[in-house]
């Protein structure tokens, strides 16, 4: 049998280990017998009523660790960071880590245990992303979840009853050769080498931009996509080879520099312009 008791610290005035109403900012720990084991731990929480239902839980052997959740956070980035995944993802990642952090603060939230689906589907009702970013974050919160199923800190994934949003978005087709020729013709210096890049390797403007000499050999282009790791190897016309080599380079790149970004989106609102 378990029974529970607080722990007082220095700074409390109170000396009784069971007060119940008072004295709510110090913990609570649990002892005793469970399953022929002597326990006596922390259970991470301040509120007796917190601590009565994990005690409870814990002798009918549905009990779960409880881990705050900065602390499930901070190892499931780690997690994460350790899987090797590109710096987008994890920013990513990082931002809804945070958000969700910020959202148990405001809720009075301390341990990861203590977010069940009503919770959870109040956090989704927080957020303001369009339908397609909402069915991303949604899928990132799911992952989040089933790592914390996954390591013991909660029975079940809360997140994983949630409906996905409805997205209407169309699909987005190429370019008409049309268009393809009114682009080339606003366009111009490198930013007109880097539009017929993308036109003849079908490449992403991500990894487009981070085109390096080393990754076009003998006519061929051959890298791994950023996104998907999978390994891309197209040969380029002659004309642009040429135009490649014609390129002063910027740390090693062709394209990639800080003010890129901006220039860029500039041509390509010219040339929206021109439609």
């Amino acid at each position: 049998m378990l029974t529970l008791h607080r722990r007082h610290k220095k700074t409390c005035p109170h000396t009784d280990r069971y007060i119940k109403l008072d004295a709510h900012r110090c913990p609570m720990w649990i002892e005793g017998m469970l399953d022929g084991v002597y326990r006596r731990e922390s259970l991470k929480v301040s509120s007796w009523e917190t601590a009565e239902q994990i005690r409870r839980e814990m002798e009918e052997g549905k009990g779960v660790r409880h881990v705050p959740v900065s602390e499930a956070v901070e190892t499931f980035l780690a997690e994460q960071k350790a899987r090797a995944l590109s710096e987008s993802t994890l920013r990513k990642l990082k931002t809804l880590t945070a958000s969700l952090s910020d959202f148990c603060t405001a809720q009075g939230l301390a341990n990861i245990s203590q977010l069940n689906i009503d919770r959870v589907r109040k956090f989704r009702a927080s957020w303001k992303d369009a339908p397609i970013s909402a069915l991303k974050k949604l899928e990132r919160t799911r992952s989040f979840f089933k790592f914390c199923v996954d390591s013991g800190w909660m029975k079940e994934n809360p997140a994983k009853p949630l409906k996905s949003p409805i997205v209407t978005d169309p699909p987005t087709l190429p370019f008409s050769d049309d268009e393809v020729t009114r682009i080339l013709k606003h366009a111009t210096g490198k930013w007109r080498t880097l539009v017929l890049l993308l036109v003849n390797s079908g490449l992403r403007i991500g990894d487009a931009m981070k085109l390096t000499p080393a990754e076009v050999v003998d006519g061929r282009l051959f890298l791994y996509m950023q996104k998907t790791r999978v390994p891309v190897c197209v040969p380029l016309p002659d004309f642009l080879l040429h135009e490649l080599r014609q390129l002063p380079l910027e740390g090693g790149y062709y394209f990639w520099k800080r003010e890129a970004s901006s220039k860029l989106e500039t041509a390509s609102g010219n040339a929206r312009r021109a439609f």
